[in-house]
């Protein structure tokens, strides 16, 4: 499964096998750390959880631990291929689950830590189709702006909280169960980009050229959105945002007058930057990203430091880049591989490694040592 290279990172194989067929192509449309897993969305066909395994030999392998390769559309090309095309992650250790929101807008939820084999679904339930970021709050789902493609939810402006998820109701025969849900912030347009703080109690929200933290109360042991703490300006379409404990905040994304403003065309979507901001919204640093970072429509192609002094990108070829966000510079950690461009990058950190994957980039991770 691995195939080590001399531009700096690791190949790694991930399995495609699925029990139906579509037309997706051949890439990785979401990677994320949890646990001690990473969940891997083999587009259009997958979704796994692999731990990444260091051999006698010192090589890097993955261990398939938990699959799921199901669909509620068999023998429907586009629909099937939305159904594994997962949009949020999110692991509750204190229940036992892991959540998956999808581009229909089902949440699925599977016991966790998995048993080997099939993921075991718990729970199903059904918000808007097409928001393509989401994040979590207690027992509530925040969603960016639904775009209304390839769905039956129409586009929308703002932010959509999602009323809190009836766990303890839950039952897997149930079929999903429609949430209600509440629009706020529509004054800010389009929401492209979301993060919640690990103690839940702010929200950070980016649109094109506009940053805000906004604070998340506790509301009779729920949680309702609060005033705005700050607000700032940036130069960028914010795709990108990572909020920490005390409340600063990173934020990245592409040149604004970008050919294509929603991401689509990922190409055209070129170099942009990564600002940091104090607790109360004082800019304290911005470094220019890669000309060629993967940005593109839901892409995660930033991840932090444990820090959050240096922000990690990778490039449309995998190569990686370490931007100093206190010196205003990048430089390279890994070369590109050759070839032209893999597409929208995604990428996470785990056990002192950095992982890519690429919408167009097949069936395979690039690892990269930290250490």
């Amino acid at each position: 499964m691995k195939t080590p290279n001399t531009y700096g990172s690791t190949i790694l194989a991930t399995n495609p096998a699925s029990t139906f067929a579509n037309s997706g192509a051949e890439g990785i449309s979401r990677l994320v750390a949890v646990g001690e897993h990473l969940f891997i969305n083999n587009i259009a066909r997958n979704y796994e959880l692999v731990t990444p395994v260091v051999g006698p030999d010192g090589g890097l392998t993955l261990r398939r631990d938990a699959y799921h390769d199901v669909t509620s559309f068999p023998g429907q090309d586009i629909p099937s291929q939305l159904d594994l095309d997962a949009h949020g992650v999110f692991l509750r250790p204190d229940l036992g689950t892991l959540l998956v929101h999808d581009h229909h807008g089902r949440i699925r939820t599977f016991r966790y830590p998995p048993p080997s084999g099939p993921l075991q679904q718990t729970a199903e339930w059904r918000l808007l189709g097409d928001s393509e970021r989401v994040v979590m709050a207690g027992d509530r789902l925040i969603t960016s702006s639904p775009r209304g493609q390839y769905s039956s939810d129409p586009p929308a402006l703002g932010i959509f909280m999602a009323e809190p998820l009836p766990f303890a109701a839950a039952a897997a025969g149930d079929g999903p169960q429609q949430l209600g849900y509440q629009q706020v912030l529509a004054d800010w347009d389009v929401v492209t980009a979301l993060a919640v703080s690990a103690d839940g109690g702010l929200l950070a929200v980016g649109t094109t050229g506009r940053l805000g933290v906004f604070a998340l109360e506790a509301d009779h042991g729920d949680v309702a959105l609060g005033r705005c703490i700050w607000q700032h300006d940036v130069p960028f379409h914010t795709q990108w945002l990572y909020l920490q404990r005390e409340g600063s905040l990173l934020a990245g994304g592409y040149a604004l007058g970008a050919a294509d403003a929603d991401g689509a065309a990922w190409d055209a979507c070129r170099g942009g930057a990564v600002s940091a901001f104090a607790v109360g919204g004082r800019l304290v640093g911005s470094v220019p990203a890669p000309e060629d970072t993967a940005w593109g429509y839901a892409g995660n192609p930033l991840v932090a430091s444990a820090t959050g002094d240096t922000v990690y990108a990778i490039d449309r070829g995998s190569g990686l880049h370490a931007l100093d966000i206190r010196s205003g510079t990048f430089s390279v950690v890994a070369p590109p591989l050759p070839g032209g461009s893999l597409g929208i990058g995604h990428a996470t950190v785990l056990g002192g490694r950095a992982y890519a994957a690429y919408t167009r980039g097949g069936f395979r991770l690039l690892a990269f040592n930290l250490d």
